[in-house]
């Protein structure tokens, strides 16, 4: 059976059926077993914000969450997943599987929400950036 988190987006409790419940298009990955706990990492150039919440697997989705500071590790990780992907300002979701942090989404427009001082860096980023650019 599909488990609906919402947004369109579910998960299978198995493999996936023989016919759809859903129309698709689908993109399909991996559940990945992990602590419970979303860890997402907001990136403003070279800033890296976290923000711990409940995962969407286990729980309602919430907008809210309580901020902490990722460690070096993270820190690399939501700045190479952003760069992988060309961007400077991004959201990058992480859970903790058994071999690790895995990156389970890197989010073009995060919406910083809760992050306190996600707006100063991501408008001193952007002005720092366009200050780069030739007119």
């Amino acid at each position: 059976p599909l488990h609906p988190l919402g947004r369109g987006e579910g998960v299978l409790a198995s493999v996936l059926p023989p016919h759809p419940v859903t129309e698709g298009p689908y993109v399909v990955e991996e559940c990945i077993a992990h602590d419970g706990i979303d860890r997402k990492l907001y990136v403003a150039g070279a800033e890296v914000f976290g923000l711990l919440k409940p995962s969407t697997l286990l729980a309602e989705h919430t907008t809210s969450g309580e901020p902490f500071h990722p460690d070096d590790a993270l820190r690399a990780l939501a700045l190479a997943a952003t760069a992988a992907v060309g961007l400077h300002l991004a959201g990058v979701d992480v859970v903790i599987g058994p071999d690790g942090p895995v990156v389970v989404d890197v989010n073009p427009f995060p919406g910083y929400r809760g992050v306190a001082g996600a707006a100063d860096a991501v408008a001193a980023h952007l002005a720092a950036h366009a200050a780069d650019r030739p007119t």
